[in-house]
């Protein structure tokens, strides 16, 4: 079941990226691909105490902050649970508390039809699966 309690819609993917341009056509390749997408910055008032629910959180954070990441511990902690596909640097370091929580890491650049399977993959996953 997705995160608001819908058995048959579609998976809602929250991406949370920094770069307007990429947010843009990553959004628009989850929509092509089924997907109900809310796609937002990470400078503009994401960090806020209940963040929209959602079955699976793209993050990538160029330049995250320690509000970023805290942001993202909340939305992989609270109760309804949400997974996280975390975009990275191929050398970059992923905080410890988030890695733990990833379903899956996937290295820069990113190719969208790659992202698409990623994510269709991770919302199919069943809540032990993780």
């Amino acid at each position: 079941m997705t995160a608001a309690g819908r058995a048959s819609s579609p998976p809602i993917v929250m991406l949370v990226m920094e770069q307007e341009a990429l947010r843009a056509l990553t959004a628009l390749t989850l929509e092509f691909a089924g997907f109900r997408v809310v796609a937002m910055p990470t400078r503009t008032g994401v960090l806020r105490p209940d963040p929209p629910p959602c079955d699976v959180a793209v993050a990538d954070l160029v330049d995250g902050d320690a509000d970023d990441w805290e942001w993202l511990r909340r939305l992989t902690g609270r109760a309804l649970r949400t997974r996280l596909v975390f975009v990275a640097d191929p050398g970059g370091a992923v905080p410890a508390v988030l890695k733990a929580r990833c379903a899956a890491v996937v290295l820069r650049p990113v190719d969208p039809a790659m992202l698409v399977k990623i994510v269709a993959e991770v919302a199919a996953r069943d809540e032990g699966d993780d």
